[in-house]
């Protein structure tokens, strides 16, 4: 198990290397809102990928039977089509004025949501395949492929013209180009009565991926992603990108194994569940490991980062570095988190997870609410909101563990 982490945060650490490298040209070469607008965008199309997929793609690695799985497959691809094209007519028959202020671009940028969504959920669905299969140095391929594409096309762009679109533009070129190391798998599909009769089956077997993991995955990615939309509606599109530098710069230890920790886990605690075990003792060794892990980086994230960010991104990203420093305490609880949600996906506790994610966006607003009333400035709120995220990723992981530590599904 071991060997697999390492081997997709291996590929992870190749790629974060190109990003450390090419970050500090970036950042000289595009303005901070332009950082803001591309974080939102990315924003939406996690959302918008999130409902596409139905989350049925987590269930793939979890069904025993292969037929059901295609059936699976089939019915995310039909709704990822039909969220696709619901999409783009919505943006079309959207005023201008309105798109600009809920989405942070002009209308003409905005209709390249609706195609960064389809690729991003086809690579959520190659993901989930290469998962089950136990394709970890395909997944680990995919990983490097979209760091490295996504790194060169917008330093090539930003070279040519520096502008919001291109940073947009080039983010959709690298998803597609991380779904290239994909395009070789094939699913032995089975007859086509067959077809149609797994798909209504298979589904109805994984409503509960559709009915609550889907809104428990959307309400997440709102909850990491409504931050730079309030930041960018009450302080200026400046320091969004302030805070969208920092995030991404946090997310470079992490990425180096949180990724490859979630795709293990996932694979090993499905295994151990169908075994009967209970998952309480695998979810206390790798969380304490991962915290042992993570603790030396983000120690100096914590100490040094205002020095670092004026250094490496120039002088005028310093509050880049302030904000770093404020968002790591939540970094690190997240990247210990992940092998309690995994253990609450395994067993099926979606409902749980739902319940948890709604609570944590709903004490996030009440402290976007007390930071208009107190007048909170850009860095304590921020502060405010990574100490709240600390304390509720803490509750979850206790919650996991007491738990896994009853009887096995």
């Amino acid at each position: 198990m071991l060997n697999n982490i390492l081997k997709i945060a291996g590929a992870n650490a190749a790629g974060q290397a190109i990003t450390i490298i090419v970050a500090p040209i970036l950042t000289r070469l595009y303005a901070p809102d332009s950082f803001g607008a591309q974080a939102a965008f990315i924003t939406y199309t996690s959302l918008f990928s999130a409902f596409a997929t139905l989350s049925l793609n987590q269930a793939y690695v979890i069904e025993k039977w292969a037929y059901r799985v295609h059936g699976l497959v089939i019915a995310t691809y039909v709704s990822i089509i039909s969220v696709t094209l619901l999409l783009f007519i919505l943006l079309l028959a959207l005023p201008a004025s309105f798109i600009v202020d809920v989405v942070g671009v002009n209308k003409t940028v905005a209709l390249l949501l609706p195609l960064s969504v389809l690729f991003n959920s086809i690579a959520l669905v190659q993901v989930g395949l290469a998962l089950r299969d136990r394709g970890f140095a395909l997944i680990s391929l995919h990983y490097l492929t979209s760091s490295i594409s996504i790194s060169a096309f917008r330093l090539a762009g930003g070279m040519l013209l520096a502008t919001t679109t291109t940073m947009i533009a080039t983010y959709i070129l690298g998803v597609i180009a991380s779904i290239i190391p994909f395009l070789g798998r094939r699913l032995r599909p089975p007859s086509l009565i067959s077809r149609i009769c797994i798909i209504p089956r298979a589904v109805w077997g994984y409503r509960d991926f559709v009915f609550l993991r889907t809104p428990q995955t959307f309400i997440n990615m709102f909850s990491v992603g409504f931050p730079i939309l309030f930041i960018n509606s009450n302080y200026g599109s400046d320091d969004a990108g302030f805070y969208s530098l920092a995030m991404s710069m946090l997310g470079v230890p992490a990425a180096l194994f949180s990724q490859a920790v979630s795709s293990v886990i996932m694979a090993s605690m499905t295994d151990f569940e169908r075994m009967g075990h209970s998952l309480h003792p695998i979810i206390t060794r790798y969380s304490s490991v991962i915290a042992a892990l993570a603790f030396p980086p983000f120690l100096l994230i914590g100490l040094f980062s205002p020095m670092v960010f004026s250094i490496v991104f120039g002088p005028e990203w310093i509050d880049a570095g302030l904000f770093a420093q404020a968002i790591g305490a939540s970094a690190y609880f997240m990247f210990i988190n992940k092998p309690a949600v995994v253990a609450l996906t395994v067993r099926r506790r979606q409902g749980i997870l739902l319940s948890y994610e709604v609570l944590s966006v709903f004490i996030k607003l009440l402290l976007c609410i007390f930071s208009e009333l107190y007048d909170l400035t850009a860095f304590q709120f921020v502060l405010a909101l990574s100490l709240t995220s600390s304390f509720l990723y803490v509750f979850l992981i206790a919650f996991s563990m007491l738990d896994a530590k009853g009887s096995p599904n």
